[in-house]
């Protein structure tokens, strides 16, 4: 009965051996995973801020080497009964040295805020979904990349300048943008400067804001009249976080800047900005620091 008793018990402290270290294996496959995960991560991370390192690069020395257009439209007198023929408008050389270095036409303009990561160009494409998670070279990404609004149109003066990009955990896409809550932030970071294919524009923030996209559609492109935009205008203000203290007119042009807020699907982060259209409101020290990226 005893033998009978011992061999129960080296029995169960073999299974119980044999338990644990099926259990110290589970852990360690499970921790080299972890880690094999966060060692990729960390590598994409690099990867991501090295390209977009040389690409700001390619960007800023365009921009800096000439502010001019590729190529200027030649003019022709026309005979009283010519009817003139419109010309489209060159593509700045900053942007167009950006499409040839992604190969990808769908680049339309170039976003910096400075003082900030948010430093990189834009796209458009037909729909609002496919470069959701695209990067610019079309390639399937979960960051995606930073994207007009598909009904809008650089060639024109749209009253709300719409971009979308994702709040992701690393200091990529619109990170950022979440930090707008916090008053002291946005007095350091207030301007943003918008490279479209044909002009670069500087934007005042004036609202800052979280919303749920059933409760304020700010993604709103085309209006009947400027007294509708203005309507819009105005509720951004109103939804903003903290008073800037910079006033909007309907004669003003927006930038809306709109990523998730990772707390549930429907609601959104927003930053909204208006167009300095008097060159003597932009502070030197903003357009230095956008020129010496």
């Amino acid at each position: 009965m005893k033998k009978k008793n011992k061999f129960k018990t080296f029995l169960s402290e073999l299974i119980a051996d044999k338990v644990r270290l099926i259990t110290v294996i589970i852990l360690f496959i499970i921790m080299m995973v972890t880690l094999t995960v966060v060692v990729m991560e960390k590598i994409k991370e690099n990867k991501q801020n090295e390209e977009t390192e040389k690409v700001k690069g390619i960007f800023f020395e365009a921009h800096m080497a000439t502010e001019a257009p590729t190529e200027s439209p030649q003019e022709t007198e026309l005979k009283p009964t010519e009817i003139p023929i419109p010309t489209e408008r060159p593509v700045l050389q900053s942007i167009q040295s950006i499409r040839e270095y992604y190969g990808n036409d769908d680049i339309v303009g170039y976003l910096v805020v400075p003082g900030t990561e948010i430093n990189q160009p834009i796209v458009q494409y037909t729909d609002n979904d496919f470069y959701l998670h695209r990067d610019l070279y079309k390639v399937t990404q979960n960051y995606g990349a930073i994207f007009m609004d598909y009904e809008n149109d650089v060639s024109k003066e749209d009253k709300n300048i719409i971009l979308y990009g994702h709040n992701m955990k690393q200091k990529i896409m619109f990170h950022e943008l979440r930090y707008y809550n916090n008053l002291s932030y946005y007095n350091e970071h207030k301007y943003a400067v918008l490279t479209t294919l044909y002009d670069t524009l500087v934007w005042e923030i004036f609202a800052c804001y979280e919303v749920n996209v059933n409760d304020f559609y700010y993604i709103q492109v085309k209006f009947g009249s400027d007294d509708k935009f203005y309507e819009l205008a105005s509720e951004m203000k109103e939804r903003s976080t903290f008073d800037t203290g910079v006033e909007i007119t309907k004669e003003d042009r927006v930038l809306t800047l709109s990523t998730c807020t990772n707390k549930n699907p429907d609601t959104r982060i927003v930053v909204n900005a208006k167009l300095i259209t008097n060159s003597d409101d932009i502070p030197e020290d903003i357009l230095n620091s956008f020129f010496n990226q």
